[in-house]
Parts: C-alpha cells; sequence; structure tokens
C-alpha cells in the first residue's frame, strides 16, 4: 500500500525514525515492510526550531528589562511572537535523501497510536536499531491504523 511518512522534528512521546516522504508498506509474514526516503539534512527544521527558541528568549529579555513588563505579560508576547517561527519549522517537511527500504519484525512492532500534534498514525518500533517511531500520515481510526492494531494485538 502507498503511504505518505511524515516524522516530526522532534519527537514527543517516541523519537521518530528518520524514514520520510511518499513509499510503501507490506504487512509480511516475517514483518513490516517499509519503504520510503532517509532524511536529507535536517538543518532547516532544527536552524528553524533554535530561531523559534532564541526569538521567544529575545522578546523576554526585552520587554522585562527595556520595557518594564511584568514576566507574566512578557512571555505571552515572547510566545506570540515565537509560535509562527516554531510552528513553521514543526510543519515543514524533512528533505528525502536516499531511498531506504526496512523490514520491522512483528516481535519489534510493539504499539500502534494516533498522535493529535503531527496527526499521523504512530507504529512503535523498540528492540532494534532504528527503534522509535514510525510517523504514517493517516486519518484517525483508519482501516491501516485498525490491521496494524490487530497485527499487534
Amino acid at each position: 500500500m502507498d503511504i505518505q511518512l511524515r516524522p516530526p522534528p522532534i519527537g514527543t512521546a517516541h523519537a521518530p525514525i528518520k524514514i520520510t516522504g511518499s513509499g510503501t508498506l507490506e504487512m509480511e509474514d516475517d514483518g513490516l515492510h517499509i519503504t520510503g526516503f532517509a532524511i536529507a539534512g535536517s538543518t532547516g527544521r532544527t536552524l528553524g526550531i533554535v530561531l523559534g527558541i532564541l526569538t521567544f528568549s529575545v522578546v523576554v529579555t526585552l520587554m522585562t528589562s527595556i520595557f518594564d513588563l511584568a514576566t507574566r505579560t512578557s512571555s505571552v508576547i515572547a510566545i506570540a511572537a515565537a509560535a509562527p517561527v516554531f510552528l513553521a519549522a514543526t510543519r515543514k517537511a524533512a528533505k528525502e535523501g536516499e531511498r531506504v527500504s526496512q523490514v520491522f519484525p512483528w516481535a519489534n512492532v510493539k504499539k500502534v497510536t494516533w498522535d493529535s500534534g503531527s496527526e499521523c498514525l504512530v507504529v512503535v518500533i523498540k528492540g532494534m536499531d532504528p527503534k522509535g517511531g514510525l510517523f504514517i500520515l493517516q486519518p484517525q481510526d483508519s482501516e491501516l491504523q485498525r490491521e496494524l492494531e490487530a497485527k499487534v494485538a
């Protein structure tokens, strides 16, 4: 089946496995077969996140020291200033590198869950390298999610 892999730049509950872009998913007897692309140079997304944090810090410092605003007020203004930068970086798709194929044995597929932040189905892989979460762009409670949950159960 054709899928779209979209790992976030920063994992929250699960570190993202660095496979991105258009790919395929096949459920075979020996495990989950995934093809996609390796992430090529995540500098742009990382730089955007650093700029968002830096923007927040600079705005808080300016608001509290120069304009003598309370810390809470300056923090709210700083969040408003940094949020667009941070959101743009986290929503930006990773650059595709070389084509990769990976087999994840069923014994290593531990859980299937939904991540509302990235709006992706997350297949949690443990006990092998790479480990973490495969982020697959799918609607919540999709047929693919139900099939994978049945295989993992």
